[in-house]
């Protein structure tokens, strides 16, 4: 028999495996141009109907990886009773548009049961219905209980949660939606799109989260500190960058100013490292960046002496300055905002770009219209250009890892020859020990697709006590 194990590579920053297409049905912010879109014939029926569900007939056995989520949604469903709402919408991200998030932002892994970095779920008063791309067919199948439609997309639209709600809900019904989890420019065309159907549907926004409030068990969010990332690594320091950062925005026309809500591009921009999203090193952070002053709006526990220390902050005027950065808790920036921008023109802020969310609609509303301005970010574009320091510490990594693969390969054909036994599990925890032996290594950039028999056929497959072979 075949034994394969599909290993992850160490990348630079964090792995860009298992992104979504930027285009068309398996962007969930996408909304078609033309109505006729959604009467384009399907070249294969959507799998929408509970009959054809696996395991779903009263007598089936259940799959093992399978969450009830009856009492879940009977509670999401008493919301939606109280906030008048007829539908809620559940992305997969965060508040700040990322696609792999933090264990208390996996809201819509929690009431639908099913683990994938990628779907979006609907939540009616008597349906729910999760959509999911290819790379999930399988998992989202085992893992979905019967309280739910199996929802497949496909590269036309038909099976858009627009369409399928459109055949559901009556006319002048209003759906919900959390702004912090929706970029901006998703939020907008979700309007129009609403403001062109003849139901008159209504999009409300629904700040305090519902499933938040329902959650009885979700995790508390990481308390580690921020590690400073070293400039023989970066290649530049955080004020170099800063430098830069303020000539690339001089560059659009009227622009003074800059949100920054991405955290892969705060945690380059300013040199600092965390841990607050697993085989990611982010940590939750806003920054407001203008011509006089830099604002870091980060947890009140990440407000250590060396965080201070490394970017200047302890010596930092009240107004600010443009060689140090003031630090303020996390949630301050939606009450700044609105004040701060009385000094500014225009306000950049991230727009959807490949895998860049952008900044939610929720940031977005807070600048006055006139104001706004959405483009690709430039720090997005600065960190995509790596200075000769971040390419040699590429190499590196990639040949430290390499040692620890060879390391591994040689084992197993070892013990296997000699007749030990060897399970996905166990192949998943030797090379990672392996992988922590080599220097400078952080962890994973994500769990070890380890994979035995059957279980290849599962993409981002990830073994355990339950389907460990």
């Amino acid at each position: 028999k075949l034994l394969l194990f599909v290993i992850p590579i160490l990348l630079d920053f964090a792995s860009s495996c298992g992104q979504i297409d930027a285009v068309g049905f398996n962007d969930y912010g996408f909304v078609p141009q033309s109505d006729n879109l959604l009467n384009t014939r399907h070249k294969r029926q959507v799998k929408n109907v509970l009959d054809s569900r696996k395991a779903c007939k009263s007598d089936d056995e259940q799959p093992e990886q399978r969450v009830d989520t009856t009492e879940r949604l009977l509670l999401l469903r008493e919301k939606l009773t109280k906030l008048d709402l007829d539908a809620f919408l559940v992305p997969s991200g965060d508040s700040h548009q990322s696609e792999y998030v933090g264990l208390a932002d996996k809201r819509r892994q929690w009431i639908g049961g099913f683990t994938g970095s990628s779907g979006f779920a609907v939540v009616t008063k008597n349906e729910a219905a999760m959509w999911t791309d290819g790379r999930y067919y399988l998992q989202a199948e085992d893992q979905l209980d019967c309280n739910w439609l199996f929802m497949k997309g496909q590269e036309d639209d038909d099976a858009s949660w627009f369409h399928w709600l459109s055949q559901r809900l009556a006319p002048g019904a209003r759906i919900g939606a959390d702004p912090s989890l929706t970029g901006a420019l998703a939020w907008l065309e979700w309007g129009e799109y609403f403001k062109r159907q003849e139901k008159n549907f209504t999009l409300v926004r629904i700040y305090n989260n519902p499933i938040d409030e329902i959650w009885y068990d979700r995790p508390s969010r990481p308390k580690d500190e921020l590690e400073v990332h070293d400039v023989k690594y970066s290649g530049q320091t955080w004020q170099e960058k800063l430098q830069r950062l303020r000539v690339e925005m001089r560059k659009h026309n009227k622009v003074d100013a800059m949100v920054i809500t991405a955290l892969d591009e705060i945690a380059w921009l300013f040199n600092l490292r965390g841990n607050d999203i697993p085989y990611t090193p982010v940590f939750r952070a806003y920054s407001v960046v203008d011509a006089n002053k830099t604002i870091l709006y980060i947890p009140p526990e990440k407000h250590t002496m060396n965080v201070k220390r490394h970017l200047l902050s302890q010596d930092c005027p009240e107004e600010g300055g443009p060689d140090c950065v003031q630090i303020k808790d996390y949630e301050a920036i939606f009450e700044d905002l609105p004040s701060l921008q009385t000094d500014w023109s225009k306000v950049l802020m991230g727009k959807k770009v490949a895998y860049s969310g952008g900044a939610s609609f929720a940031i977005y509303s807070l600048v006055d219209p006139e104001k706004r301005y959405l483009a690709p970010s430039p720090v997005m574009l600065m960190k995509a250009q790596k200075n000769q320091a971040e390419v040699e510490g590429m190499k590196a990594s990639h040949i430290r890892d390499a040692v620890a693969l060879i390391e591994f390969a040689a084992l197993l054909e070892s013990e296997m020859k000699s007749g030990i036994k060897w399970d996905e599990l166990k192949a998943a925890k030797k090379l990672k020990e392996l992988r922590q032996q080599q220097a400078l290594n952080k962890g994973l950039s994500f769990p070890s697709i380890s994979a035995y028999g059957q279980n290849g056929a599962v993409i981002h497959y990830k073994p355990d006590n339950v389907t460990n072979t």
